[in-house]
């Protein structure tokens, strides 16, 4: 803890450096930003008590989902690893078979998505390219992770802008929906959307990345109160949740009811 602490204290020591020369509207890095988010989270706290009704992972979980988990060490820009289970073990559990990802990344997440659809199935992410995407800095490719490894089978990479992208061919069909790519406001809204429209309304689940953080924590808290849609937040997590059973929205605790039942296609 020391030693992550003393990491953490450097990394701040040199954003403070870049925002004394120059100006923070030109902050645009991805990776600034979490890293601003985390020192928010050591001085303040994460949790924003209110913001969402929240659920335990074990809540939602059965004792019976069998859940693989790889390639564990994170940047900066990942999910965490205890995030990085849960989408694992939401995927595993709903024997999905269509996963859609906004968002590749170094495609950690996007790698144990795919280790845990049920076979045939196949994972779709979908990425700027880095040199049109200002505001995410990596120093290795878009789906770096997953390549030369078994889970790039059952992956397509796709490239192109998710607000402007023709998701038709997809709508419906999707029993995840993972969104962690444009985190403003507008973003989220126009990405969240969209995963309206590609949910398998009778057995899916639409996750957000950082729920509590960036425009994220503006977009999903209208979308509650506008729409009246049960969206939850994963205790212990930045990862917020919108369950679909029966062709329509559902709190967790009643979509788990369809998949702890025996036998039960939800």
């Amino acid at each position: 803890m020391i030693r992550k602490l003393i990491q953490l204290q450097c990394a701040a020591w040199k954003l403070a450096l870049k925002l004394s020369i120059i100006p923070v509207t030109v902050l645009l890095s991805r990776t600034d930003r979490h890293l601003v988010w985390r020192l928010w989270e050591v001085c303040f706290g994460s949790q924003r008590p209110g913001v969402y009704p929240e659920i335990r992972l074990t809540d939602i979980i059965n004792k019976s989902t069998s859940t693989k988990v790889v390639d564990i060490p994170a940047e900066p820009y990942n999910v965490t690893s205890t995030e990085l289970l849960a989408l694992a073990a939401i995927t595993s559990q709903l024997g999905a078979t269509t996963v859609f990802e906004f968002g590749t990344a170094d495609g950690r997440t996007t790698r144990n998505l795919a280790a845990n659809i049920d076979l045939p199935g196949r994972v779709y992410t979908i990425n700027l390219p880095l040199d049109e995407d200002s505001g995410h800095k990596q120093n290795v490719p878009v789906g770096f992770r997953f390549q030369d490894c078994p889970e790039v089978n059952y992956i397509t990479q796709i490239w192109g802008d998710t607000k402007t992208f023709d998701f038709s061919p997809y709508f419906g069909c999707c029993q995840v929906i993972f969104i962690d790519a444009d985190h403003s406001e507008a973003g989220v809204l126009a990405d969240s959307d969209t995963a309206m429209k590609l949910v398998d309304s009778s057995r899916g689940i639409v996750i957000w990345h950082d729920a509590l953080a960036f425009g994220v924590q503006k977009a999903l808290p209208g979308l509650i109160r506008e729409k009246k849609l049960p969206i939850y937040l994963i205790n212990g997590t930045n990862l917020a949740i919108l369950c679909f059973a029966n062709q329509i929205p559902v709190p967790p605790h009643e979509w788990v009811k369809f998949v702890d039942l025996p036998g039960k296609t939800i």
